[in-house]
This record gives C-alpha cells, sequence and structure tokens, in this order.
C-alpha cells in the first residue's frame, strides 16, 4: 500500500535494502527480481520509515517474508479481509440499524457487486490510485508504478469513483450571480466601417469609431474545393464535359493526382501508331 511492490519482490527484501538513514529513506529491488530486471531504487514515506525501523533491527539477515506465501497470497489476503469484515460488523453489533446497514454492503468483502475481486496484487492497484486522488502528476506516478507506458498507470491501473473526481468540479469558474450579466455582455461585433453583421448602421460617431486602417474586413470563405474550371459553350459541350468527368480516371488516362498518364496508341489502317483521342484537363 505505500510502496506498490509486487508480492513477488516484496518476498525478495532483506533488512540490506532498506535504507532508512538516507534522505529520503529508500528501499531497493535487485535486478533478479525485479520485472524489468534492472535494480530499483525507490522512495519510503518518513513514516513508514519509522515504523520498520525498530523491526528491521530485529531482523539480520535472510529474507523478511521468508516462505512460500507468495504461491497462495490471493488466497491469504482473502482471508484476512474476511477477518476485517468480522471486527468491522462487531464493532457495530449493539447498533442494530448501523449494523444492517453494513451487512447490506460489500465493504471487505473478497468480491463486490460489479465481479470484481480482490487479491494481493489489488494492493498495488489501491497504491497507484491514491496517488492519483492525491493529485500526484501521472509522470511521478509512472516513475513510482515503474511501468513502461503512461497508458499503463492510467488506463489499467488507475482507479477513480465519482466521489473521487467530484471535488474537481470545484475548479471550474464560478458561475455568475442571476442579477449580474454575463462577463462581455455588452460586447458587440461589429463588421466593416462600423456596420454591425446583420448590416445595421454603428449609432457611434466616426471620431469613435476605429481607424479604417485598423478596421477587419469581413470576407466570403474561400472556396478550396477542388473542381475544374467552368466553360462557357453549348448544353452538348457542358453535357460531354460531365459525362467526361464521370469516367474513371485511369480511363482517362489519369493518376490518383490528376495527372496524365503516358498515352497509349492505336493502330491505323495504314499501319502507323497514332495517339488516341483522350480529354485534357487541366491541374489545379
Amino acid at each position: 500500500m505505500q510502496t506498490g511492490l509486487r508480492a513477488s519482490e516484496l518476498a525478495s527484501l532483506t533488512a540490506a535494502s532498506f535504507d532508512l538513514d538516507n534522505e529520503p529513506p529508500t528501499v531497493a529491488v535487485e535486478a533478479a527480481y525485479s520485472k524489468h530486471r534492472r535494480r530499483d531504487v525507490l522512495p519510503v514515506r518518513s513514516d513508514l520509515a519509522e515504523r520498520l525501523r525498530p523491526w528491521l533491527a530485529k531482523r539480520a539477515g535472510g529474507p523478511l517474508w521468508p516462505g512460500t506465501w507468495v504461491e497462495r497470497s490471493a488466497r491469504m489476503f482473502r482471508a484476512d479481509l474476511d477477518a476485517a469484515r468480522v471486527e468491522w460488523l462487531k464493532a457495530v453489533a449493539e447498533n442494530p440499524a448501523e449494523h444492517k446497514r453494513r451487512t447490506e454492503t460489500d465493504y471487505l468483502k473478497a468480491s463486490d457487486d460489479a465481479g470484481r475481486v480482490a487479491d494481493f496484487h489489488a494492493l498495488r492497484h489501491s497504491f497507484i490510485s491514491g496517488l492519483a486522488k492525491a493529485g500526484v502528476h501521472p509522470k511521478e506516478a509512472q516513475t513510482l508504478s515503474r511501468h513502461s507506458t503512461i497508458s499503463l498507470t492510467l488506463d489499467r491501473y488507475t482507479h477513480l469513483g465519482v466521489v473521487d473526481v467530484a471535488a474537481a468540479l470545484d475548479r471550474l469558474p464560478a458561475l455568475p450571480a442571476i442579477d449580474q450579466p454575463a462577463q462581455g455582455a455588452e460586447l458587440r461585433a461589429t463588421g466593416t466601417d462600423g456596420a454591425t453583421l446583420d448590416g445595421a448602421r454603428d449609432s457611434r460617431g466616426a471620431s469613435e469609431r476605429p481607424s479604417e486602417k485598423f478596421v477587419p474586413r469581413l470576407v466570403p470563405p474561400s472556396d478550396f474545393s477542388r473542381r475544374e474550371p467552368s466553360r462557357v459553350g453549348s448544353p452538348a459541350e457542358s453535357q460531354a464535359a460531365k459525362s467526361a468527368a464521370n469516367k474513371p480516371r485511369r480511363a482517362r488516362g489519369l493518376d490518383a493526382d490528376r495527372r496524365e498518364l503516358s498515352r497509349p496508341v492505336a493502330s491505323s489502317g495504314a499501319g502507323t501508331r497514332t495517339p488516341d483521342t483522350r480529354i485534357m484537363i487541366p491541374l489545379l
């Protein structure tokens, strides 16, 4: 809960893994036991270091948590949850209403109503989610989690509920009072030469209007669509142009960028080869 270390990493720790006299205090996971096969040195909270100091002084050598508990860490953790829930309910045994309310919740259960289950690795999820709730920068959370990507830290290991993110709404700007106009409501959009966007004349005098040099001009938006230039001609010519435009590009000898391909040739009656007839369309 305080370091985010995995079960196998905790099982590898010895008293020598801790440097509680350092500033800040640290714990080291050797490369042979680290998931990334490198030696990881992590900071330890000062209050946790003070709790560990007298306990570590009694451990000379060997693993701090020996045995094969890692192989059954999930069952061990769920048994602890069951025992904690019993004590939690016993604490309000003399209050029937509160005891009934607690009994109906899934607090401290190994699985909840959403189908989520608790195991030892859930403590690592709690560690990272706690960092997010405390407003820790995502990059700092990634470094403490020793994840290779920020998406793994934020998407897989960070779990926030409605209550957790509700405080973020308080950071939004406050709404104005009902009897107070919104800031900037008195501003008015104007156009060219003192005319408003709807064509009405500005009521201000000429001396009050900004200089002609600095008045923005309203111009129609440019047409950037890739259209061929219009041609003036007979209806028959227009229909022929439309038919040619609807043909597949390669059939017209054009590639995807409207550039003319190499011209195919056809045999004439006299045995010579002459270029076939094609429609030329200018490049845009």
